[in-house]
């Protein structure tokens, strides 16, 4: 029995990357991973109930969805180098 190629739905594969769907999936996890950053930075900086201004952006861009988690202020950059906020929340994102 011979095996066969697999050959790829290209167009199929794209229009998946760049839906609506994957989009929002994205985002969510995006979401997901902001707040956890957001609940840990609360508990690391002086003043306790003052949340980290960390947002979350996504789109869609010309090959595929994309999200990002972005920290807006020198205070969260300086809490990512010394204890990775952001870093260590990307657990967050997983089902």
């Amino acid at each position: 029995m011979a095996l066969e190629r697999y050959e790829p739905n290209r167009r199929g594969l794209l229009d998946i990357l760049k839906s609506e769907g994957v989009r929002l999936m994205l985002h969510g996890r995006a979401e997901r991973v902001a707040a956890a950053a957001r609940a840990k930075g609360q508990m690391m900086g002086r003043k306790k109930n003052v949340p980290l201004p960390i947002v979350v952006d996504s789109g869609i861009g010309q090959n595929r969805a994309r999200a990002a988690v972005i920290a807006k202020h020198a205070g969260a950059l300086a809490a990512e180098r010394k204890n990775r906020i952001l870093g260590s929340a990307i657990d967050a994102a997983k089902d």
